[in-house]
């Protein structure tokens, strides 16, 4: 019980760090020593205001401060990448290391593209480099995998170019990265599930939220559908 504790509110450390790196590089103002303020009155925060869930749910979801209300995304993100950590934890034997420092990368992008829709090359660039690090050239068909490289690239740009409003650039470059990552004979079901969880989503905002909006963060259900197809497939 004390290990489960453990492993999920690190988790819940580990959401709250990146989600507030992911804000602060997406809004230019991100660097080393930099220490957490309000995104309101920029008033500097307080160790026990930067506990995980704990003080979001004291504090009433508001600043101490300004009493400005905080974004739910906070304590989801903290919610979310410690339930995320407990389940790797118990599936620790069906994921590589590999899978999990390509899952962490995925899960920063995410974060950045829930912040502010949009995603550093930077990290796509760290993540590309990893993959093709970890990819195993002699087991693997590379005239094949560089086709069907091509002909996706080709299909994606395509894709965004008559209908940019539903995908972006980054969701297309990801998903170009991830091929390295994933079996050809798993991308399609990959494709699948990650098009069904950003529909599902969409349609749930919808219905509970009344939101009109097209404006859908798609990385976090490519990440999502990353590590469901690692795990189970």
């Amino acid at each position: 019980m004390i290990i489960t504790f453990f492993v999920f509110y690190s988790g819940c450390m580990v959401g709250s760090f990146l989600f507030c790196i992911a804000g602060l590089w997406t809004r230019g103002q991100f660097h080393l020593f930099a220490r957490s303020k309000c995104d309101s009155c920029q008033s500097l925060l307080s160790w026990y205001e930067l506990l995980p869930l704990v003080s979001y749910f004291i504090q009433r979801g508001k600043c101490r401060q300004c009493h400005k209300v905080l974004s739910p995304f906070y304590w989801l993100s903290e919610l979310f990448t410690g339930c995320l950590f407990l389940h790797a934890f118990f599936h620790y034997d069906r994921l590589s290391g590999q899978h999990l420092f390509t899952c962490f990368l995925l899960l920063l992008m995410s974060y950045c593209d829930l912040c502010e829709r949009w995603v550093p090359d930077t990290l796509q660039l760290c993540l590309l480099a990893w993959l093709l690090y970890q990819f195993n050239w002699q087991g693997q068909d590379t005239l094949l995998l560089l086709f069907n490289l091509a002909l996706f690239g080709c299909f994606g740009l395509f894709f965004y170019i008559i209908r940019h409003d539903w995908i972006g650039g980054a969701d297309i470059k990801l998903l170009l990265i991830l091929e390295l990552a994933i079996p050809i004979v798993q991308f399609p079901t990959f494709l699948f599930i990650a098009a069904s969880l950003g529909i599902l989503f969409w349609y749930g905002s919808v219905w509970w939220l009344n939101n009109q909006s097209k404006d859908l963060p798609f990385i976090p259900f490519i990440s999502l559908s990353f590590y469901i197809v690692c795990l189970y497939l």
